[in-house]
């Protein structure tokens, strides 16, 4: 039994015994590597399974927020994020016509409070960093067939592997298209996203606000914007860059 430490009021700690489990995690995503880092500090034996080959530099630049840079801090890997990432103090979202639909700026909900624009590369890089020293194993090209709860626990099987593993917990990251999930839940509501977008990230000119998310929509259909994502892995000495999103529906 390993005892862990449950913040109380007043500052007064009240421990509680827990059983260390080994745990699976599929889904090498953002939910995946943060929840391993988390549970392997709380003395738990965390693996993690993912489809995709290999890790690559994938994904679009995004806004991360206050509360999400919360958990990054908690985390312990806020400070890199800060470095590689695009400061952004306001949202000003327009109609096609020029009128203001939204115009937030973050200092108006707290002294220094603001937006993140950075690339999905930076941030899963610094997660699975930190996953490595807390001694959390990564296993690429492992695609899970199916799971089935039995008397020892949680049976896993694979895709290419023939061999299984056991463990204590299963807990399923692996997205939105999950067919894992679907097996075990298959009454699980999943509303597919009905919108497309084309985007791409270049590097800044100076044309666009450097602290801004600015988009302009037409409808409820038709959106475009420019976010700027900060500085591309390794390289937080070049001119910072920014993503165009055009979203469609279908």
């Amino acid at each position: 039994m390993q005892e862990i430490s449950l913040g109380g009021g007043g500052g007064m700690a009240q421990p509680f015994a827990v059983r260390r489990m080994r745990i699976a995690l599929v889904g090498s995503g953002t939910a995946g590597p943060a929840a391993a880092i988390l549970l392997a500090r709380q003395g738990h034996e965390v693996v993690v399974y993912e489809r995709a080959p290999d890790c690559r530099p994938v994904g679009a630049g995004f806004l991360l927020q206050p509360s999400g840079m919360g958990v990054l801090d908690e985390l312990g890997i806020l400070a890199p994020i800060l470095r590689h990432g695009a400061r952004v103090d306001r949202l000003h979202i327009m109609e096609s016509d020029g009128r203001d639909l939204l115009d937030l700026r973050y200092q108006k909900m707290g002294e220094g409070r603001f937006g993140l624009g950075l690339h999905r590369p930076v941030l899963l890089h610094y997660l699975l960093e930190a996953a490595a020293e807390e001694g959390v194993p990564v296993h690429w090209g492992h695609e899970v067939l199916s799971a089935k709860r039995e008397t020892e626990g949680w049976r896993l099987r694979f895709v290419e592997q023939e061999d299984a593993c056991r463990f204590d917990l299963l807990l399923i990251g692996d997205g939105a298209r999950s067919t894992l999930r679907d097996q075990l839940k298959p009454a699980a509501v999943n509303r597919g996203y009905p919108w497309g977008a084309h985007w791409f990230i270049g590097r800044s000119d100076g044309s666009f606000p450097a602290h801004e998310l600015h988009q302009i929509v037409r409808g409820t259909r038709q959106l475009a914007g420019f976010l700027p994502t900060g500085f591309e892995l390794g390289k937080t000495d070049h001119p910072f860059r920014f993503k165009l999103n055009v979203i469609c529906s279908r």
